[in-house]
This record gives C-alpha cells, structure tokens and sequence, in this order.
C-alpha cells in the first residue's frame, strides 16, 4: 500500500500441512509470491527481500500497449509477464522472455548490413552511411541513450540496394551518446552507437 504496508492474501485455498506463509500480495488472491522460507520450522535468524524485477532500462509501453525503446544491455534476458483481463474480470497471463541478444552487434555489421558514422564524436552534424542488401522500406531512427526517440530522419522511404548516406544535424539536442537505428520494413535491422559533443 501506499502507506508502506505489506500484506498478504491468504484465500480459502490455502495447501494443507502448511501453517504459516510468508510473501508478498496485491490481494486479489491471482498477484503474489510466497518464497520458500514459508513454513519453515524455525524462522529465526530467516531474511528475505522483494525487490522489483530488473527490466531492461530504456522500454516504455506505449497507450496503445506497444512495447518500443532501445536496449544497450546485451546478452540479457528478461521475463515479461503479459496479463488481459476482459470486461467480465477474467483474466490470463503469459510470460515470455525479452531477449536483448538478437545478434545485433556494436560493430554495426550483421548478416551484410552496415551503419557508420563519420566523423565521431562530432560537432555539428555527422554523415550517417549504411548499406542494405534488398530494396525496401527504410527508415533511420535516433534515440538518446534512455532509449527515447529523438529524431526521425527517413521515415518509410523506399531505397535500392547498395550503400547510401544522410546527414544528421542534432538540433536542439544535448551533448551525449545516441543510436542511429536502421528499420526495414519496420523490423530493426541494425544499430550505431554515436557521440555528439557541443
């Protein structure tokens, strides 16, 4: 509660031979965590702690439920659990695993895909250039090291394959590191870590 209380929703279906519970609950009886300290014989000396889940730092979700951002954590996995609840109070929850390992690298190089940028560290623009295999939809997004979107510089654009470049002038923007992040076709392809100094 906001008052600082903690309590913990028993219900009627408590398991037998358990006679006493610690944990931690919203009290709806379907939200909580009961650790395993529970019903042990002598709880002296016993400690545990609720900490809230480490998500990835820089993922919002959106009104709409879009889950976006920018993950700089790599090789990390997280458990996302997706509740729906229905106008009748029914509802259903399914975890899945958010995975920042997707095989996108720093070095900006995946599968042929290329991103770079020149010069960097730069003040005031830099040349963003990258290469695509396919002709498609491009889009080239810029997002701050909260991984907050800050710029779009191509939104949708159809491009030929090869090699191509823009310029980004970073009006109004603080010093600091931000991503150029390469879209086709709306999936995220690859990513170039970037570094504007005033």
């Amino acid at each position: 509660f906001s008052d600082g209380r903690i309590e913990l929703y028993h219900g009627e279906d408590q398991p037998e031979n358990i006679e006493w519970f610690c944990g931690i609950s919203n009290g709806d009886s379907e939200n909580f965590t009961i650790p395993s300290i529970s019903n042990a014989a002598n709880s002296s000396g016993l400690k545990i702690s609720f900490t809230e889940p480490d998500y990835p730092y820089g993922i919002s979700l959106n009104e709409t439920g879009t889950l976006s951002g920018l993950v700089t954590d790599y090789n990390k996995v997280w458990p996302l659990i997706i509740k729906v609840t229905d106008w009748n109070g029914i509802s259903s929850e399914k975890t899945f695993d958010f995975r920042s390992s997707t095989g996108i690298e720093e070095t900006g190089e995946i599968t042929g895909y290329t991103i770079s940028n020149h010069p960097n560290p730069f003040n005031p623009t830099t040349l963003i250039s990258f290469h695509i295999l396919n002709q498609g939809n491009i889009s080239l997004i810029i997002y701050n090291s909260r991984g907050q979107l800050v710029d779009t510089i191509l939104d949708n654009n159809i491009f030929k394959s090869g090699r191509h470049s823009v310029t980004w002038n970073p009006e109004g923007l603080t010093s600091g590191i931000y991503y150029s992040v390469l879209k086709i076709e709306n999936k995220i392809v690859i990513y170039d870590k970037m570094l504007f100094l005033k």
